[in-house]
């Protein structure tokens, strides 16, 4: 298949033929009209001679000077394009005679006759001839110097045109079609990075570009913003049915084990009640201790998975936070880590649930101890957002790329045997149903931070 022209050598071929077409045919007009003139100046030369020629004829004739004639005749024959001069009398005497009788006027020569008049008689005649060959050699050479100008301003300007329309039209416009593509890095503004001889079409296509990959690039993010919005959706669907099939566990469970764990207990209290032996006390005791244990597991995984039933009350945070140290210390203890507390406030006083608080606290230190943590320090700081807990560790830290997931239900860096990914979603769930917020201020090795934000109170 050939190969398709480009706009500007489709240009440059129509408006030169039309150029070398009217060219050609002013060069044909303007060649016929000199040619015309010089033919017209000829014949009024010739009728000039012919007259004059009379003239002096009509007087020689008078005082029968023949002699004058012949060498006047003699001294015009000289001329250039004179063929041919002859004055005769009426009887057919030829007074003077020069040159050579030339073509007919058809032929190419022009042949004028004029007559002698005397009296109102005519007395003889006098004819020139003149020659057109030089005429025609003038209008042979106008045709091909015309001509030959003709081409060289059609092929000039055919190049002038050509380059012009590439400059200023299929240029632009070819950088135009590189660019349309809105996904093309490095092609943002182009109505100003355009060039400013091009022509208002250009400019106009231009626009007419930068608006279509705006529009583009607004839909392509749009669609992008309602798949992130559908996967988003999508994931919590997926965790919200994973938490619904984990309550309807813990219900089942809950079922099957209140019961039986409420005997045991039962039973464990009337075994102690009866029994006299120390060491028979002592292992009802465990048993009994044991099945609460059981039970509070089991109470704990229906709370995880429900919506937890908050109660505020004012109360002092700093002396929440001592309390709460005592009953978690066995378990750093076990993992040789050192609960540390330090404030500058005497009193803290919060609006909060008390237990939602410990469940945090708890939490916290669990996650510390189990990231190899031997100081966790617990800080609280009133400021005007309100009462910060600030629970800060120095064990192996929360990788940059988890931080932001960490609050997300079923999440969990531990093995799978050792954690269910649902302590921080629970935390985070706690305080924002007591109005307040937990996050991560930092997480890196040998230091991690946690605050808990909780609204002021009053102390009644």
């Amino acid at each position: 298949m050939a190969q398709p022209r480009t706009l500007s050598t489709t240009i440059g071929l129509y408006v030169g033929s039309a150029l070398l077409a009217f060219t050609v045919l002013l060069a044909v007009l303007l060649g016929h009209g000199i040619r015309h003139v010089l033919d017209d100046a000829l014949q009024d030369k010739a009728n000039a001679l012919v007259r004059q020629l009379s003239v002096v004829s009509l007087d020689a004739v008078l005082v029968q000077d023949y002699g004058v004639l012949e060498r006047y005749t003699a001294d015009l024959a000289l001329e250039a394009d004179l063929n041919y001069l002859k004055i005769t009398r009426n009887d057919g005497v030829i007074l003077a005679q020069a040159g050579t009788l030339g073509r007919s006027d058809e032929d190419g020569a022009l042949q004028i006759t004029q007559p002698m008049e005397l009296a109102g008689g005519v007395i003889g005649h006098v004819t020139v001839s003149y020659d057109r060959s030089r005429i025609e050699a003038i209008g042979q050479r106008f045709y091909a110097i015309a001509l030959g100008a003709v081409l060289l301003l059609v092929l000039l300007l055919f190049l002038v045109l050509r380059n012009f329309t590439r400059r200023r039209l299929v240029e632009p416009v070819r950088a135009l079609t590189e660019a349309m593509n809105p996904l093309t890095p490095g092609t943002e503004g182009l109505e100003q990075r355009g060039g400013h001889g091009d022509p208002l079409e250009v400019h106009q296509l231009r626009q007419a570009f930068e608006e279509m990959r705006g529009d583009v690039r607004r839909h392509l993010a749009e669609i992008e913003r309602a798949n992130s919005l559908a996967r988003t959706a999508t994931q919590r669907l997926c965790q919200g049915q994973r938490l619904a099939t984990i309550g309807q566990m813990a219900a089942g469970l809950a079922h099957g084990l209140n019961t039986p764990l409420g005997n045991i207990i039962g039973y464990a209290q009337l075994a102690q009640q009866q029994a006299s032996d120390k060491g028979l006390n002592h292992q009802l005791e465990v048993i009994e201790q044991q099945a609460h244990s059981c039970s509070e597991i089991v109470r704990n995984m229906l709370c995880s998975v429900r919506a937890p039933e908050v109660r505020p009350e004012h109360f002092d945070l700093l002396e929440q936070v001592r309390s709460t140290r005592q009953l978690i210390h066995p378990l750093a203890k076990d993992y040789g880590a050192e609960l540390v507390i330090s404030s500058t406030q005497q009193q803290a006083v919060v609006w909060a649930d008390v237990a939602s608080v410990e469940q945090i606290i708890f939490n916290l230190v669990s996650n510390a101890v189990h990231a190899g943590a031997d100081t966790i320090s617990h800080e609280v700081v009133v400021d005007e957002r309100g009462v910060a807990l600030r629970i800060c560790d120095n064990g192996r830290g929360i990788e940059t790329a988890d931080q932001s997931a960490i609050f997300e239900p079923f999440f969990t860096t531990k093995p799978a045997s050792q954690g269910t990914g649902l302590g921080l979603y629970l935390c985070a769930t706690l305080a924002d149903s007591m109005a307040g917020k937990i996050t991560l201020l930092h997480s890196r090795p040998g230091e991690t931070c946690f605050e808990l934000l909780l609204p002021c109170g009053e102390m009644g």
